[in-house]
């Protein structure tokens, strides 16, 4: 699929290293001892590896609803070996964003681009950052809420009937796209911290008001 042929030979095995991620069509010819052939082809999809030392958290910060206030995730901006990417951290109001932390641990600084995808819908507000070696990057809201999504389901909305909360639920796992050195690796937030278990976690559970989403630091094993 590569341009690149191995054989003919006589064992029934061929190994192949391909040099770049992508779909390939492997095609295979074979021959036997009276002298009929038969042919076939498979297409296969080759999976960069993923940068060692590359660890993902997802979490998420409110301050937009003061009651039952959670701790923010922790290390956040102004902490030692943070590289923090967001709007500045008021003392009250102005947050409900989910947030996602990048640690990196591979021995030399690396730049990373980092996009998160919730449905049918992706946030790509950072751009390239470098993260040195030892440190961690936290990406949060840019503007007032530009990365609130934990709003992507109907259930827990504003004026919603309260039985969404349990009805509604969305089984949607968002993904965290980190691209190092031009490879892409994809973490799974599984068990939904950035879209608060699958619904709008301001107004759910239903409390008659709303409802703080904080969530600390939730680590994703690695990517895919």
């Amino acid at each position: 699929g590569d341009g690149t042929t191995v054989g003919p030979q006589s064992t029934a095995t061929a190994a192949h290293t391909y040099s770049d991620a992508g779909t390939y069509t492997v095609a295979v010819a074979v021959t036997d001892t009276g002298g009929l052939t038969g042919s076939a082809t498979r297409d296969i999809v080759v999976h960069a590896p993923s940068a060692s030392g590359i660890d993902v958290s997802t979490g998420y910060y409110d301050t937009h609803h003061r009651n039952n206030l959670h701790p923010k995730p922790s290390p956040w901006m102004g902490a030692a070996g943070i590289v923090f990417v967001g709007t500045p951290d008021p003392s009250t109001g102005g947050w409900d964003t989910g947030a996602v932390r990048v640690d990196n641990s591979t021995g030399a600084s690396v730049s990373a681009t980092v996009t998160v995808t919730v449905g049918k819908t992706t946030f790509g507000l950072w751009g390239a950052q470098v993260i040195p070696n030892g440190q961690s990057l936290v990406l949060a809201q840019t503007a007032f809420q530009n990365f609130d999504t934990s709003d992507s389901s109907t259930a827990g909305c504003y004026s919603c009937d309260p039985v969404l909360c349990t009805t509604s639920v969305s089984p949607t796992v968002p993904i965290i796209n980190v691209t190092i050195g031009g490879v892409l690796s994809r973490y799974y937030d599984r068990n939904q911290v950035l879209n608060t278990r699958g619904v709008d976690g301001a107004g759910c559970p239903y409390t008659g008001t709303r409802n703080d989403e904080s969530q600390a630091w939730s680590s994703i094993p690695g990517p895919g």
